[in-house]
């Protein structure tokens, strides 16, 4: 389950374990959480996570938080508390989409397409009740054209480079994201000319 592994990196880096997952051994096949999780082993016995970083990262902030409040793993690891995540995550790409499209000065255009965005998709059904690679790489994709839509200015160079980062999150999240990564930097060098140099920097 690499969604549930996701989840067990965040919770070993956000309790200072450092992708060390020895602690978290009984929470590896979990008939309590109904989930297990394939990790890698070391020559020397220990477990360690080996995938999920990108989604890991922008999971750790809310589980450090959890965790200094006192939840048990059984509450942060568990698929209700980490739903509240993805159906956010899906929100939030499809509000950046409606933006996006909304540049196009067509009203009905920009609703029919983000209708089809969201629901003609598995946006808001699967990836909107687990934290999927996908889910979180549709809205960095998401952000980083809306982002790069329209004429970019010199002083928006910012633009560029959060994009980039995006971008970079979003492969570092899912490495099929280079699908995507692709066209958003033919689109960066398109908009920016040489300063595009800051998406790629990014």
């Amino acid at each position: 389950d690499d969604n549930y592994g996701s989840e067990l990196t965040a919770y070993s880096l956000a309790t200072g374990h450092r992708g060390d997952l020895d602690t978290l051994r009984p929470y590896l096949a979990s008939p309590i959480l109904q989930h297990r999780c394939t990790v890698l082993e070391t020559p020397d016995g220990r477990l360690v996570a080996g995938t999920g970083f990108g989604v890991a990262l922008a999971l750790v902030p809310a589980y450090a938080v959890a965790h200094a409040f006192g939840l048990p793993p059984e509450v942060v690891l568990s698929d209700r508390f980490n739903q509240l995540f993805a159906a956010t995550w899906g929100a939030l790409a499809v509000a950046f989409f409606l933006a996006t499209m909304r540049k196009l000065r067509d009203p009905w255009v920009a609703w029919f397409s983000t209708a089809a965005f969201a629901f003609g998709s598995s946006l808001f059904s699967i990836l909107s009740r687990e934290v999927w690679q996908h889910s979180l790489l549709i809205l960095l994709c998401a952000v980083a054209v809306w982002l790069l839509a329209g004429t970019v200015p010199r002083r928006d160079v910012w633009k560029l480079a959060a994009a980039g980062f995006a971008v970079g999150w979003g492969m570092a999240a899912r490495p099929s994201g280079i699908l995507f990564a692709i066209p958003l930097a033919w689109a960066a060098v398109r908009y920016g000319g040489r300063r595009s140099a800051a998406f790629f920097a990014a």
